[in-house]
């Protein structure tokens, strides 16, 4: 098998081969969620848009590709039918492992290292289980690209410092799950950033210098504390993926506030979950330049800006994904939507209809409907 795994390595095309080697950043037997791979990949630079297709339409592709060389593992399909969870055989992983290591390219840490031998040209580095272990130097730690945190159940604060102080190329932090209770200000340090995750921590607040951060492309504030995105965030003109919800009620996931006009980033793919109470300003206004989403989850929605929002949608052709929460107790109207969007795939309605619209038929594309 060792022999055969690694036959079939050698032989990727190079963009395959380099989306391969990420994946040895996640502990043995992880389970990773396809979707954050791929915006991983593309945090990166590992993906390049192609004529007829977005970078999202071709990591997948690419993801398909490996599996369909038995490279990947399939661990569990989403509604859609496609790969929601991956795995990587643990043998092609030990194979990788080994040889990223020998180019000093990639480093995987976990608690049975004592010391971290510091080679200067690692730009990937995971971290696993514990950080109690390490001291880090700057001379080196300055040339990380990647930090990925997993398991990590004690985070210190001057962990955190020292990221923020000596990480300074670092494209992808991602610290979902970490024992996080906040950003501090000085995130503004990573310039470079592309993706930051915090998702499954403790976190409350955001900084207000996080709009200083004029690369990223992915934050995802999924399973916070987090209530509220400050006027900072409305400088992010390269968010592609903003992913928030918070738990502050454990019955329920509540969309984040937004303040000000988040209709001004106009390089949003993706925009879930958020309220549409914005405090006075009306949120069908700032989504009627947002034409090009692809995923729309909307909470408290109120019934009077029915007509307005169905119109809203009438123009996002490109939408796979929307859900529409209305205030508890409210009527979800949507009849005004003469032609719904070709490409919906799922549609989630956590509202009361008094019938379903007329254009439901019309979803040759759903595969995913959900009330309440």
């Amino acid at each position: 098998m060792t022999r055969t795994l690694l036959l079939s390595y050698q032989d990727l095309p190079y963009h395959l081969k380099s989306i391969l080697l990420y994946i040895v950043l996640f502990p043995e037997d992880y389970e990773v969620e396809c979707g954050r791979l791929m915006r991983l990949w593309i945090a990166e630079g590992l993906i390049k848009q192609t004529r007829g297709k977005t970078v999202d339409e071709v990591a997948r592709k690419y993801l398909n590709a490996l599996i369909r060389r038995n490279l990947i593992q399939v661990a569990k399909l989403n509604m859609y039918g496609e790969v929601r969870r991956c795995r990587i055989h643990d043998v092609l992983r030990e194979i990788i492992l080994s040889k990223s290591e020998e180019e000093n390219f990639f480093k995987v840490l976990s608690e049975q290292d004592k010391v971290w031998q510091q080679e200067s040209m690692i730009r990937h580095l995971s971290i696993h289980n514990s950080i109690d272990n390490f001291l880090w130097n700057s001379r080196y730690t300055s040339r990380v690209r990647t930090l990925l945190l997993f398991r990590i159940l004690k985070l210190q604060g001057n962990f955190m410092n020292t990221i923020l102080s000596s990480f300074k190329l670092l494209r992808v932090l991602d610290l979902q799950g970490a024992t996080l209770g906040s950003l501090p200000e000085e995130v503004a340090n990573l310039f470079h950033l592309r993706y930051l995750s915090v998702r499954k921590t403790k976190a409350r607040v955001l900084p207000k210098s996080i709009g200083k951060l004029q690369n990223l492309e992915t934050l995802d504030l999924r399973s916070t504390y987090v209530e509220e995105l400050s006027f900072s965030m409305l400088r992010l003109k390269q968010l592609r993926h903003l992913l928030a919800f918070n738990i502050k009620n454990p019955a329920t996931a509540e969309g984040m506030r937004v303040h000000g006009r988040i209709g001004s980033l106009m390089a949003l793919q993706k925009l879930s979950l958020i309220d549409a109470d914005m405090g006075g300003a009306r949120i069908t206004t700032e989504l009627a330049g947002l034409t090009q989403l692809r995923k729309l989850g909307l909470h408290n929605h109120v019934r009077e800006d029915g007509a307005d929002l169905c119109f809203i949608i009438e123009k996002m052709k490109d939408l796979r994904s929307l859900r529409l929460d209305t205030i508890y107790g409210e009527f979800l109207d949507l009849q005004h939507l003469s032609s719904p969007p070709k490409l919906l795939r799922r549609l989630w309605l956590d509202a009361h209809l008094e019938e379903l619209p007329h254009w439901f038929s019309s979803l040759h594309n759903l595969v995913y409907f959900r009330m309440g």
